[in-house]
């Protein structure tokens, strides 16, 4: 039986849902869990509200973002650098695009909002964000999405494109894959805008195989269980205070939102991935050490 882990609820979102998604815990853990969710979410619209004197009420990442990447710096104004996040992880081949679809969608969900109405300039109006649970084939997990079949299927393309590379004969088994948050900076003709990033979650996979069902099994629960711990970790960021772009004002929207999907407005990102040879101590060799003392309990 898939594990359910409840680690958003956005105001305003689609549906209303009368029993609480839990993962095997305690009471009071998930009242906890669920306490700083909602703050997250409520602060992010108070912040929200404040950005560009707003009344705040109520595309493609993956692409070729069409700007020049600026690691650091940037002048004008613009002076950063990147917050990171890694995330380093083992599994079959067969759960790469689920577990890396669990960990962006759980970021893409704090860093969407919905579709933005100007009133007037400085005054607007913010759409609601839908959600919907999503249940793992491979992995014991159950985590919640976006509900906007145009931003899944930005990220199924971009993480299948990894999982197949990660796979292939000639892999060498392990890779990473990076969400990118960027804002651009505008330039004089006829140079391209300048892509500011200004936070950056990495997933660094190791591929391992398993000769029995009882592995698998065993395997998909050390999975859901991992996949849990990085989740609430996420909601646990997302309850900081970091730096997030301001929202700006209309005629600037597209500097710091991806405006191109039809139900939903994200901060714009973008993804890549590469692949490349285990380190020495490998975390495969190390799911492989949990699986082996888990069977000889």
């Amino acid at each position: 039986m898939s594990r359910k882990v409840r680690v958003d609820e956005p105001r305003g979102g689609s549906k209303a849902r009368s029993s609480v998604a839990l993962r095997t815990c305690d009471a009071d853990l998930t009242a906890r869990r669920r306490a700083a969710v909602l703050a997250t979410h409520t602060d992010a619209h108070i912040r929200l509200g404040d950005s560009a004197g707003g009344s705040g009420d109520g595309g493609r990442g993956g692409g070729d973002s069409g700007c020049i990447v600026v690691v650091a710096g940037g002048g004008g104004g613009i002076t950063m650098n990147a917050r990171t996040q890694l995330f380093e992880l083992s599994m079959e081949g067969r759960q790469v695009d689920e577990a890396v679809a669990s960990i962006f969608h759980s970021v893409l969900f704090h860093r969407s909002l919905g579709k933005f109405k100007y009133k007037q300039e400085g005054s607007y109006s913010v759409g609601t964000v839908g959600y919907q649970d999503v249940d793992c084939d491979f992995i014991d997990f159950t985590y919640v999405c976006c509900s906007s079949v145009h931003l899944d299927q930005t990220l199924k393309r971009e993480i299948s494109g990894f999982s197949e590379a990660l796979r292939s004969t000639d892999s060498p088994g392990s890779g990473q894959i990076s969400l990118e948050f960027f804002q651009r900076k505008k330039s004089r003709w006829p140079f391209q805008p300048e892509c500011i990033p200004w936070e950056v979650w990495t997933v660094r996979l190791e591929l391992i195989k398993l000769a029995t069902e009882h592995e698998r099994q065993i395997c998909r629960e050390k999975v859901g269980d991992l996949l849990t711990d990085k989740i609430l970790y996420i909601t646990e960021v997302m309850n900081r205070h970091d730096y997030i772009p301001k929202v700006p004002s209309q005629a600037e929207l597209d500097l710091i939102f991806d405006t191109s999907y039809p139900d939903i407005q994200p901060y714009l990102f973008k993804l890549s991935f590469t692949t490349s040879s285990p380190s020495t101590t490998t975390m495969g060799n190390t799911m492989k050490k949990l699986i082996r003392e888990t069977l000889s309990i």
